[in-house]
């Protein structure tokens, strides 16, 4: 039987990337971009690299925000090697094994950490990585491909879109490892070499500034972009005069909004008194909401952003 594999063809960026991915010397890949420069497509290509050209004991593992991710990721490999037969698919364990040199391809999902835990990978590659909650990555997925880059075996391919600050952003302006062992980039979507400039100015009218920065020019978000601007500091006192514990004539009456924060983000409650003095601002993260509760963070996560959904509440961070 004739073996067809389609092949993957890279832009210039791409390239690049690969090319540092697959040099020994690197522990450390990171591309934080714009969207639609082939990000996933670019992930497939290493991953069947290295299922096809890297036997080993360990396995690869390919870890995206989502299920949903995991499974289309996974059928759109099985279409590229229709007739292979040596290559076997397990669509209910998202599991791509070589019977061949008895490697495999492990897809996981981001959404719950505790389902990644147990895993050592020699090879790691997360998609869409700044969607990845802080928590889930240094407690659960970084231990799974810590004894790889310890001895200098392993890699770890970060791609992503960025968001807000948090550990891929870290990760990006303060690698953990020498400058030489890591790859680091950054560039915008017109630069990724797959949308036109035309289509691009397209999008930046119809856009938000702030998403048209972020989305496509690949810039994190500094702050939330929600009905309340606001930072840490925000929290305290002292930065304004807020009248605590005032007795309010009911007649008169108090105005609040809840600002909701659904990842790593905070959800702000303010109140307001008629004359428009701040009375109260409460904050608190998805993490302090799961701990008061007793359970774990997408729980609060779905919760949250279940009730957005079910109430038309679509200012989000």
């Amino acid at each position: 039987m004739e073996i067809i594999i389609k092949p993957i063809r890279l832009s210039n960026k791409q390239r690049e990337i690969a090319k540092n991915a697959l040099n020994p010397n690197v522990k450390l890949v990171a591309a934080c971009t714009g969207r639609q420069v082939g990000k996933t497509e670019l992930a497939i290509h290493l991953v069947l690299h290295w299922l096809f050209n890297e036997p080993n004991r360990l396995p690869t593992g390919f870890i995206l925000p989502t299920y949903k991710q995991c499974r289309k990721v996974l059928s759109d490999i099985q279409s590229r090697l229709k007739g292979v037969i040596y290559v076997q698919f397990n669509k209910t364990e998202l599991i791509i094994y070589n019977a061949l040199n008895d490697n495999k391809i492990i897809f996981l999902s981001g959404e719950s950490g505790d389902s990644i835990r147990g895993y050592t990978f020699k090879n790691l590659i997360i998609d869409e990585a700044c969607f990845i909650q802080s928590n889930t990555y240094q407690q659960v997925i970084a231990p799974t491909i810590g004894r790889s880059l310890t001895n200098n075996t392993g890699k770890l391919v970060l791609l992503s879109t960025p968001k807000a600050k948090n550990w891929f952003y870290d990760m990006i302006v303060n690698p953990p490892f020498k400058n030489e062992e890591c790859y680091i980039t950054r560039f915008t979507s017109q630069e990724g070499g797959l949308i036109s400039e035309e289509i691009l100015n397209s999008y930046r009218k119809n856009t938000p500034e702030q998403v048209f920065n972020n989305e496509y020019m690949g810039e994190f978000v500094e702050e939330g972009t929600g009905l309340f601007k606001y930072k840490t500091s925000l929290l305290d006192d002292s930065v304004f005069n807020i009248q605590r514990n005032k007795v309010i004539n009911a007649k008169e009456g108090v105005f609040a909004g809840v600002d909701w924060g659904v990842e790593d983000d905070y959800t702000v409650l303010s109140i307001i008194d008629k004359d428009g003095y701040l009375m109260n601002i409460e904050g608190k993260s998805v993490s302090q909401i799961a701990d008061e509760l007793g359970v774990n963070k997408s729980t609060v996560s779905k919760a949250i952003s279940k009730y957005k959904k079910d109430n038309n509440l679509n200012s989000s961070n």
